[in-house]
């Protein structure tokens, strides 16, 4: 297993000149990590800081583990359709021929209003199928994710494998420790269930907090999180970590920090790192 760091949450913090794009890349090197995961997007919105931030890696020998798309797959209107696949056929291609990053996260799809969840997960599977088997010409592995902000869409082990099933075998999933509890699942119960496509994971902690009346990070059964220090929650980390180290997992392990302090990342990786 390799050690990455989830780089979007840095962002704002960069751009507002709260630590430079060197200093975090050496931070996350210090720590132990491999590799860098980066998202579409700020490359257009900060183009100095993201040819700082490529040039830092490179300075440091840190690779791209994976390339995150925005991308809502879920459509009606053809047109919209071919525009969303369009936009990840580029993408691919960019983390191929630039960022040579093995793997592409496309998230972000919802069910429409109206439309009912198991139409939303058949547009999905169908969608996302096109899209990975360009992934997979392209030498890319294309993922999902068990997407947390809509955590009655795909977001339980049991849905992302139902769009994974339509997708087809060049589908892939992006586990995420943290998001599956949104879902009401455990992740260590759950895993091996999706084993077979894991081909990317998010390292991601979530404790429970005290009941309110606030509704993010609530879960489907109503139990309601908070971003925890990775370890310190409800996520099982250290257990999934051992399953998937027992089965013989080569790829990244992605630490997503729950804040933009730069400690809390450094401390997931140094965390994953004594357990390798």
């Amino acid at each position: 297993m390799k050690l990455s760091v989830m780089f979007f949450m840095y962002h704002s913090g960069i751009d507002q000149g709260k630590y430079t794009p060197e200093e975090v890349v050496k931070a996350f090197k210090d720590a132990g990590a491999d590799a860098i995961e980066t998202m579409h997007g700020w490359q257009n919105s900060s183009p100095e800081n993201w040819k700082k931030t490529l040039a830092a890696m490179a300075e440091l020998g840190l690779v791209h583990s994976c390339w995150d798309i925005g991308a809502d797959l879920v459509q009606t209107n053809s047109a919209d359709r071919q525009k969303v696949i369009d936009t990840c056929k580029t993408q691919i291609e960019y983390a191929r021929d630039v960022l040579h990053a093995p793997t592409v996260l496309v998230y972000g799809s919802n069910v429409k209003p109206g439309m009912s969840i198991e139409d939303g997960i058949k547009l999905y599977g169908e969608t996302l199928g096109e899209v990975a088997d360009f992934g997979a010409q392209a030498g890319i592995n294309v993922t999902l994710e068990d997407f947390d902000p809509h955590p009655h869409f795909v977001c339980s082990a049991k849905s992302c494998m139902t769009v994974l099933e339509i997708a087809g075998d060049n589908a892939k999933l992006c586990f995420d420790t943290g998001n599956f509890l949104n879902a009401g699942d455990l992740p260590a119960e759950i895993y091996p269930l999706v084993k077979d496509k894991i081909a990317h994971v998010h390292v991601k902690e979530k404790a429970r907090r005290l009941p309110d009346d606030k509704p993010g990070n609530t879960a489907t059964d109503g139990v309601q999180y908070k971003s925890a220090l990775i370890g310190d929650g409800a996520a099982q980390i250290a257990l999934v970590q051992r399953f998937l180290k027992e089965d013989g997992y080569k790829g990244y392990l992605s630490v997503e920090a729950g804040s933009n302090r730069l400690e809390e990342a450094t401390y997931g990786v140094k965390f994953l790192k004594d357990r390798l």
